[in-house]
């Protein structure tokens, strides 16, 4: 499992690699440096991934509650990539915004980590490979 200064010390090299954190979620390092939050899983006999945000807009802790919104789709048997690709973006973000509040509301996750918006890390995911 990685912590946060594992991901901080990870340094670009010549080609994209992947440094995995567990259950699918995985970070994408670039070689132009950028740091992407990804996860690979399957749904309906086909390897699939749902890009979760950039890093540091996205810390580690906030990838790994993405990541469980999305197994939790996946476990009823609604594929993330196609659910943000048909509310949009934007509208993604923010049910994943809302089930995190819950989350926090339960006590079953800390508050977040950093005040930014989820949606920042999501329109800048773009630029990653």
């Amino acid at each position: 499992m990685l912590t946060e200064t594992k991901v901080q010390a990870i340094k670009p090299v010549r080609y994209s690699r992947m440094v995995f954190d567990g259950g699918g979620l995985y970070l994408l390092v670039t070689p132009n440096g950028a740091r992407c939050w990804r996860y690979a899983y399957r749904f309906a006999q086909k390897h699939k991934t749902l890009a979760l945000g950039l890093y540091p807009d996205v810390s580690l802790e906030r990838a790994r509650s993405h990541h469980e919104f999305a197994r939790n789709l996946l476990a009823h048997g609604l594929d993330p990539s196609g659910l943000k690709a048909a509310l949009g973006k934007h509208v993604f973000a923010a049910m994943m915004r809302e089930w995190e509040e819950a989350r926090v509301g339960e006590g079953r996750i800390g508050p977040r980590a950093d005040s930014r918006s989820y949606s920042q890390g999501v329109n800048a995911s773009s630029r990653c490979l």
